[in-house]
């Protein structure tokens, strides 16, 4: 998955990248809300500017037929063709999804993943690297966490049987998010698929009160009192949340504060 406001490296021409990434991907999703059609900044309204990034994305995924899938917020409508500039008049013929608040946002996001699931299972390079991710049963390959849970790679890969992620424990010492971000963006891709910094429903799924000193397997982390990891950034806050694994609850706090905080990265 790719989003342009944590996944660009620093110092890369940022147009070319997003480009660049829109035409390798499979599916893009475009999220409208109410404004979507009328928001601007100092050159007018956004959708009306060719050179607007968003504008590029979306038609350089239309002229490459690219998966599309519109996404329609706060009980928004489809706009009309009229409304659009020619170069995404298309967008309006693309069958979109509907995303309602609770209590139908969970059900309405396990539809959208079992879309794109579905649409990628049908695509030969990535079927492939969705057979190669299922687990080896050969038992001499990894090490097994007591509880049959875990499995460990010569690598160091944590699998995760239960919910089929795979994850990687950061260096043992204090990090601040941004050090965290630069360490996940380092590691080598898998199965042609990046490394990503966990979501904080990801990490609360590791947690598992009363296991060890810190409620989380010692395949992760060796035996402590206190264990904070970083979670994906979700704005631009100059604070993020991160996981506390002694109570099982999330916090947020300074980007920058390193003291007891860890890293783990996710596919």
């Amino acid at each position: 998955m790719f989003k342009d406001v944590d996944s660009i490296p620093h110092g890369i021409d940022f147009k070319e990248y997003i480009l660049k990434t829109v035409g390798q991907c499979r599916i893009l999703l475009v999220v409208i809300g109410k404004q979507w059609l009328t928001v601007s900044d100092s050159k007018g309204v956004r959708l009306q500017n060719p050179e607007d990034l968003v504008v590029l994305e979306i038609r350089t995924a239309l002229e490459k037929n690219i998966r599309v899938i519109p996404l329609l917020v706060h009980n928004i409508s489809m706009p009309r063709a009229s409304d659009l500039p020619d170069a995404l008049k298309k967008l309006v013929y693309m069958n979109g999804m509907a995303i309602h608040p609770d209590p139908d946002f969970k059900s309405d996001l396990e539809r959208l993943i079992q879309s794109i699931k579905t649409h990628l299972e049908n695509i030969p390079e990535f079927s492939e690297k969705i057979t190669e991710k299922k687990f080896t049963k050969d038992t001499n390959s990894f090490k097994i966490s007591q509880d049959g849970r875990y499995r460990v790679l010569p690598s160091g890969i944590i699998q995760d049987t239960k919910t089929n992620l795979e994850w990687i424990v950061g260096p043992d010492e204090d990090t601040s998010w941004d050090e965290a971000k630069l360490w996940v963006d380092s590691l080598s891709p898998r199965y042609g698929i990046g490394w990503r910094m966990p979501t904080i429903q990801e990490l609360s799924g590791i947690y598992e009160k009363g296991k060890g000193k810190c409620n989380i397997d010692t395949v992760f982390i060796s035996p402590r009192k206190n264990l904070w990891v970083w979670s994906s950034k979700i704005d631009d806050s100059p604070s993020e949340w991160y996981f506390y694994f002694p109570n099982g609850t999330k916090y947020k706090f300074s980007c920058k504060s390193r003291l007891g905080y860890r890293a783990f990265a996710v596919l």
